[in-house]
């Protein structure tokens, strides 16, 4: 079997396979190159998301295919009620979580407005049509709406992994901690993606997830309180999932 046809016979799998090798492929060749260069290695790993999808979709469908996958992000005509969710959902687990655990406190981004916005630029165009564009909506065919999510969720935390790797750094959270909001927050990817259509509504929610994190400090003691949050979130997500929400499907 020709790999063109392997990839179209499972671009899911494809895409794993690459976005998997491009991103432990950077963080092999961090080590001892200094701060400066393993942060020019991290902008790139961002990306490789997209560079997966970009890869797959090319072999398998052509030029065609890939300009569908980049309108997807460009998609902005849906109901308002979608922007709202994706925008404020998690604002508000986070400023209830807060006031649970003693209080809010509100600021600016750490590295400045402009510096951030670049950053976040990056991280929904290099993160999102990979990761939802692609993965998401591939292996909802497979598994289900949720099925789908749990499982692109748990592949979005791990590939996290290596990217604190390549900078050096631990990462920002506990895994665990990790690993539970990326799977709430994948529930949403998959609701917004499934009712929209549109990846430019994940690239909201993602921009939200940041741009929330990064607005209110929380405590320490809000952690137990974000969880109670994102698991009531999570699960009216999954209420409204469009059916299948579990299935197998080789």
């Amino acid at each position: 079997m020709s790999l063109e046809k392997r990839v179209r016979r499972d671009p899911l799998a494809a895409f794993l396979v690459v976005v998997w090798a491009l991103t432990i492929s950077l963080a092999a060749i961090t080590r001892g190159i200094g701060e400066e260069r393993a942060y020019g290695l991290f902008t790139l790993a961002v990306m490789t998301p997209l560079a997966a999808a970009i890869i797959v979709v090319g072999v398998g469908e052509g030029r065609v295919g890939i300009g569908a996958l980049l309108r997807s992000g460009l998609r902005w005509r849906f109901a308002p009620r979608w922007y709202v969710v994706a925008a404020l959902a998690i604002g508000a687990v986070y400023l209830v979580a807060g006031a649970v655990a003693g209080g809010v406190e509100l600021g600016a981004p750490s590295q400045g407005l402009g510096p951030f916005a670049l950053r976040q630029a990056q991280i929904l165009v290099g993160e999102e049509l990979g990761w939802r564009g692609l993965a998401l909506a591939r292996a909802r065919e497979r598994l289900g709406s949720l099925g789908a999510a749990l499982a692109i969720g748990a592949q979005h935390a791990l590939w996290h992994v290596p990217l604190y790797l390549i900078l050096g750094r631990a990462l920002p959270v506990p895994f665990w901690f990790l690993l539970a909001s990326a799977l709430t927050w994948s529930v949403l990817w998959m609701l917004l993606l499934a009712r929209t259509g549109s990846v430019l509504a994940c690239m909201v929610l993602h921009l939200s997830i940041n741009t929330w994190a990064a607005v209110i400090d929380l405590p320490a003691e809000a952690l137990g309180p974000v969880l109670a949050g994102y698991a009531l979130l999570a699960v009216g997500a999954a209420a409204l999932l469009p059916r299948p929400l579990v299935r197998f499907h080789v």
